[in-house]
């Protein structure tokens, strides 16, 4: 129930306040004390490349930044360069083909990968760019579900 009463709010959060303070301080056990101070020793004896990267000095943060968004536009302008000007032949030169043996194998390849540079030429590069982020999405979730299923299920439970 919403009581828009200010003074009875005011009222009822110095109640709150008193009653809190008035508790009696409530101390660790000395086993989960040592092992708490434990984990944070170890946790600040760790390199600064072992941390979270918010943890990380400015520096290698700026960097790290550097080198991510450079791949990132290396990436996409190969990959632009590649749909401006690929062909079978090039495509299957780059994958390697070289055995007559596996000809078969090869030939349904160079038929899927000149299918996809035909759809990719001819779809907006906003939609591509969509489906690959989802795709990449599910498949980070589906990592992120099997990392939870193996803690719960797999792992077995400590005391």
């Amino acid at each position: 129930m919403n009581n828009p009463d200010p003074l009875f709010e005011k009222q009822l959060e110095q109640w709150a306040r008193r009653e809190l303070r008035g508790l009696p301080d409530v101390s660790a056990p000395a086993a989960l004390r040592s092992r708490v101070m434990a984990a944070i020793a170890a946790r600040e004896a760790m390199p600064w490349y072992r941390q979270a990267w918010m943890a990380w000095p400015g520096w290698a943060q700026a960097v790290a930044l550097i080198l991510f968004v450079s791949a990132g536009v290396a990436l996409s302008l190969s990959m632009g360069s590649l749909l401006g000007t690929a062909t079978v032949t090039k495509l299957a030169t780059a994958f390697g083909y070289a055995s007559a043996a596996s000809g078969t194998i090869l030939g349904f390849g160079e038929s899927l990968a000149s299918a996809l540079v035909l759809v990719m030429r001819h779809t907006n590069p906003l939609i591509v760019t969509t489906v690959l982020g989802a795709l990449f999405a599910m498949y980070m979730s589906c990592i992120g579900v099997g990392t939870i299923f193996y803690r719960m299920i797999l792992k077995p439970a400590r005391n």
